[in-house]
Formats: C-alpha cells, sequence, structure tokens
C-alpha cells in the first residue's frame, strides 16, 4: 500500500498495513458490540450461507481440508465476527494494489481532494481482473479451461470521496 500526498509517494511497510488491519478490526469489533443482540442473531443464518458457499467454492479449488479451516468458525464461536475476520483478511491482499491519494489546499492547510487508486500486480500496472487477479492479456486457459475474462477495474480507477 502506498499514500500519496501532493505528487509524493510514501510506501507503507507490511508490519504498518498489519497495524491498520488490526486497527480496523478493532473498530469493527467495537461497531459489532453495539448492535443489538437481537439483529445479530438474525443475521447469524445469513452469515452461514455466505461461509457455506465459500466453503463450497474453496472445496473445488484447494480441496475440503483448506476449506474447513478457512470458512468455518470455531467451535461456539461467532459466525459473523469470522465472516468479518475473513474480510479483514481480504483487506490485506487488497493493501497490494491499493494508494490513497491525499491532495491538501495551501492557503487552508486541510485535504482538498482523497481519492482511492487501484493498480495492477504486473510492473506495468495492467488491470486487475474483477473475479480474481487474473490480469486481462494472462492466459489462463491451461490452468481452468473454458475461462474467459471477464470485466476489468482500470489501471487508473479513482475512487473520489465527499468531504
Amino acid at each position: 500500500m502506498n499514500i500519496e500526498i501532493n505528487g509524493q509517494i510514501y510506501g507503507i511497510t507490511p508490519e504498518k498495513q498489519e497495524e491498520l488491519i488490526l486497527q480496523l478490526w478493532h473498530m469493527w469489533l467495537e461497531q459489532y458490540q453495539d448492535i443489538p443482540p437481537g439483529y445479530r442473531i438474525l443475521a447469524k443464518p445469513f452469515t452461514r450461507q455466505v461461509l457455506l458457499d465459500m466453503e463450497k467454492k474453496i472445496t473445488k479449488e484447494q480441496g475440503k481440508e483448506k476449506a474447513i479451516a478457512v470458512c468455518r468458525p470455531p467451535k461456539g464461536g461467532d459466525p459473523n465476527l469470522h465472516l468479518l475476520w475473513i474480510l479483514a483478511g481480504f483487506s490485506r491482499e487488497a493493501m497490494k494494489y491499493a494508494t490513497i491519494c491525499i491532495e491538501t489546499e495551501d492557503t487552508t492547510s486541510t485535504v482538498g481532494t482523497l481519492t482511492f487508486r487501484l493498480k495492477g500486480e504486473s510492473e506495468s500496472g495492467g488491470p486487475l481482473a474483477i473475479s480474481g487477479d487474473i490480469g486481462e492479456r494472462e492466459d489462463d486457459s491451461s490452468q481452468s479451461p473454458g475461462h474467459t475474462v471477464g470485466p476489468v477495474v482500470s489501471n487508473e480507477q479513482t475512487l473520489h470521496f465527499r468531504q
């Protein structure tokens, strides 16, 4: 992950990225605790279904043992929190491809523009496939017959946040 401030790029070490993920995890955990128990209970069947769907997909791709290890919460564990932890793992992966861009206003010393930019995995910054990490020009047909590349995220796609 990088942070770009007024055109100057600063890299964030994997250790700092992990600190950020843990801060997000604790923030999510605090927010989750504020949700009334009845709503948390109502969400569990939906969460269990999401975890089951993930387990089926991972079983096909990597085997039953791996799927169980990833998708099943500990005995007696909250499936909502388990899914949230899995999503935190996705955040780890996404950080490899993300740059947070900040442009400041010189006159007011405030943030003028805040954007989030995704970059490709390759040196050339090629686009990423929405459905995974297969680049637009990467030939993956030997690994999964019949696979076709879906829509791609632009190399320089920018998301804008309002102030």
